[in-house]
């Protein structure tokens, strides 16, 4: 996940946050903004592409982005680690 995230974090995004079990994945993008908007899917997409490329073919995949604007607070569940997160 993290090479995957090389060179895709933007202003915007205020943290990653990841589950995972022995065939599946789940990350969650937390965005600064009302809406996510296509620019923002593509780069979840292409971190969700270089993320599977590094797995066997039997890895199932959940990458979403999410509007997540100041000052809502950030919060990992408690099966998820944070992945990335902004200081703010």
């Amino acid at each position: 996940m993290q090479r995957a995230l090389w060179g895709m974090v933007t202003p915007e995004l205020r943290g990653v946050a990841v589950s995972w079990d022995r065939n599946y994945i789940k990350a969650r993008f937390l965005y600064d903004m009302e809406d996510v908007d296509e620019d923002v899917e593509k780069i979840v997409s292409e971190v969700e592409t270089e993320v599977l490329a590094d797995f066997d073919k039997s890895l199932t995949t959940e990458f979403l982005a999410q509007a997540t604007p100041m000052p809502i607070a950030l919060r990992a569940d408690d099966s998820e680690w944070w992945a990335y997160i902004r200081r703010e």
